[in-house]
């Protein structure tokens, strides 16, 4: 039973009695009004700040990174506490090779918010990328193995493998930490990485081209050839695959099946390095006894990279063989510079 009014107030009901009073209906609609306008409001106003945040996205996943670029400065203007708009700024900036400018915002986007595993992965990613540039650019995809373990090179470590502490699953951290890993010589933990993306996605880019060289430096010449065969097989664009597979069956005395593969690589392929595709064409043309192609071939290799020593040392070779000592004599001649001044540069 409803309680009358306060004397003295008669147009005064507590809150409580206000809403006994009420209908059902007539209460939960005035209840929901303020709710849903105030869900309404922050939806539009997420929207807001997030549309060039999503086109940033689209963006960058179709690889037209100016474009993302400058839709996530956008973002990160309207939102500079938003740790993905940092991160995904900086992942463009990244890509487009501005580190000095990537760096700020990818460690920014991991001091917000250090629970996920993408954000240590790019600030891993910066530092290992810009690492890898300054030191060998003639090492694309990473299979050269070094000596030493800098600063940077433990700090990139210590960020993948957190991120793979937090996400198991994200691969492109486990490649990254197997390839250096590799480089540091840690053979059998990269080992371990490149087998474990392989477990979770056999057809997963590069992760057998990768097991290779791990396999070749061991002197596991069978099981190399079986990882390289199936990358070729899983991905037929794989150029710089098709050059290793191609060197290895040569040395295995197989020059005609490594002719097929170098002849299968397109030259306007991301992946692969003309200057090594002739030089390889080349190592194949002179077992198979093909001398004019081998020089035309040594010869373009040249003419792509000239301080290639090795290059020049075959080219030396080649005109010995076919008896053009003059020419011979020149070629070796340059191979000898050139492997002086790289001796004293080492110096």
């Amino acid at each position: 039973m409803l309680t009358p009014p306060k004397a003295g107030n008669r147009r005064w009901i507590p809150p409580v009695e206000r809403a006994r009073c009420l209908p059902w209906r007539e209460l939960c609609r005035l209840l929901a009004l303020p709710a849903l306008a105030l869900f309404l409001h922050g939806a539009v106003l997420l929207q807001a700040q997030s549309a060039d945040y999503l086109e940033a996205k689209e963006r960058y996943e179709r690889k037209e990174y100016l474009l993302a670029m400058l839709a996530a400065q956008k973002a990160v203007q309207q939102d500079g506490e938003n740790a993905a708009y940092r991160h995904l700024y900086g992942m463009t900036l990244l890509q487009l090779n501005q580190y000095s400018d990537a760096e700020p915002e990818l460690r920014k986007a991991l001091a917000l918010d250090p629970s996920k595993a993408d954000f240590h992965y790019g600030v891993a990613a910066l530092i290992l990328q810009q690492r890898s540039e300054t030191e060998d650019p003639t090492d694309p995809m990473g299979m050269g193995a070094r000596n030493t373990t800098s600063e940077p090179v433990q700090e990139g470590i210590r960020l993948l493998e957190k991120a793979l502490e937090l996400d198991p699953d994200h691969l492109k951290a486990r490649m990254h930490l197997g390839r250096t890993y590799h480089q540091q010589n840690m053979r059998s933990k990269a080992l371990r990485q490149f087998e474990a993306v392989v477990a979770r996605d056999p057809r997963y880019a590069w992760a057998h081209y990768h097991l290779a060289a791990v396999y070749l430096d061991a002197g596991k010449f069978r099981e190399a050839l079986q990882a390289l065969q199936q990358e070729v097989e899983d991905h037929p664009d794989a150029g710089q695959a098709r050059l290793e597979l191609a060197d290895l069956l040569l040395q295995l005395g197989k020059p005609k099946p490594a002719l097929s593969h170098l002849t299968a690589v397109s030259p306007e392929s991301q992946t692969v390095s003309l200057p090594d595709l002739h030089f390889g064409l080349a190592k194949v043309y002179r077992r198979l006894g093909q001398l004019d192609k081998a020089i035309a071939a040594a010869r373009q290799s040249i003419r792509l990279l000239p301080d290639n020593p090795v290059a020049h040392r075959l080219l030396a070779r080649l005109y010995r063989d076919s008896g053009q000592s003059e020419q011979a004599r020149q070629a070796l001649e340059s191979y000898r510079e050139l492997k002086e001044r790289i001796e004293r540069f080492a110096r």
